[in-house]
């Protein structure tokens, strides 16, 4: 159990490396609000509202940030933090709104729901 515990934790990243032009700048996954797909390039926002473009697959990320992140769809992760509420939308889908102002509905499949509403209260 405390070797699976050690490798689970080293799998894990506590920094993510995001390029800005010619920068390249370690972002803190405690720093990460949301990671979203758009026009086939995958971004993270910072808590801060930044919006930084990574080298790195959605699918990627989803496995390395860890529990406190949950990915909503093919579109969407997001930290445990910043998910405020979360509404009913028909057809038993959710609607995780996030504390941040965001232009678009996060939206939970009827297939994920329960096990998303386990992960809010578990963390």
């Amino acid at each position: 159990m405390i070797k699976s515990l050690i490798r689970e934790k080293k799998e894990l990243h506590t920094t993510i490396l995001v390029y800005q032009g010619e920068e390249i700048i370690p972002i803190s996954s405690n720093n990460i609000a949301l990671v979203g797909l758009e026009d086939g390039k995958v971004y993270l926002q910072s808590l801060n509202g930044k919006h930084y473009h990574v080298n790195q697959n959605i699918e990627q990320l989803a496995a390395i940030l860890g529990s406190n992140f949950y990915r909503l769809n093919r579109q969407f992760i997001i930290n445990r933090q910043c998910v405020d509420r979360v509404s009913y939308h028909f057809d038993r889908k959710l609607i995780a709104h996030p504390t941040f102002v965001f232009k678009e509905k996060l939206f939970v499949s009827k297939a994920k729901s329960r096990e998303f509403l386990t992960w809010l209260e578990s963390n």
